[in-house]
């Protein structure tokens, strides 16, 4: 970059960063299948209609540990928390009735799996429409049918 690009990169860089912005953050809590978790924050970007960014992260109850120690942690913004949770131990629905105290949106990981199953077929019907090879769509169909039905068994 020439010098002036650069003073031109630095100023914009420091002017949006400077600016702190609080996105939303889906917490997840109990046994949740990999696949569905890793895609439950796209799932709810494009609920969103693709304007909010959903930051994942995982908690675990631990022994004296409250979602206040979460909260000092990592910042106390209840109205912008999601809770989902899957099969939880009973420590662990203290967390959940904690969270809804809080006025925290908690909903059970089963609430997602009709949109699992949407972004599935998307994934699908994108492959299908693009120029792969035999060879990779079979490979493509085949990972998202074995997703499809650890999810399903996760959910029963």
């Amino acid at each position: 970059m020439s010098d002036p690009e650069l003073e031109h990169f630095y100023n914009e860089y420091s002017e949006r960063v400077s600016i702190p912005t609080f996105q939303k953050r889906v917490l997840f809590l109990g046994t949740i299948e990999r696949d569905l978790q890793y895609a439950i924050p796209y799932i709810l970007r494009t609920l969103s209609g693709f304007r909010t960014v959903y930051e994942p992260l995982r908690i675990h109850r631990t022994e004296g540990g409250t979602m206040r120690s979460f909260y000092r942690s990592f910042g106390r913004y209840p109205q912008n928390d999601l809770l989902v949770f899957g099969k939880t131990a009973s420590r662990d629905d203290e967390v959940i009735q904690e969270c809804r105290n809080d006025n925290v949106e908690c909903r059970p990981v089963a609430a997602f799996a009709s949109e699992y199953e949407k972004l599935m077929a998307r994934v699908s019907e994108q492959a299908e429409r693009s120029n792969l090879s035999q060879v990779q769509l079979t490979k493509i169909q085949s990972a998202i049918e074995r997703s499809r039905s650890t999810v399903e068994r996760s959910l029963r």
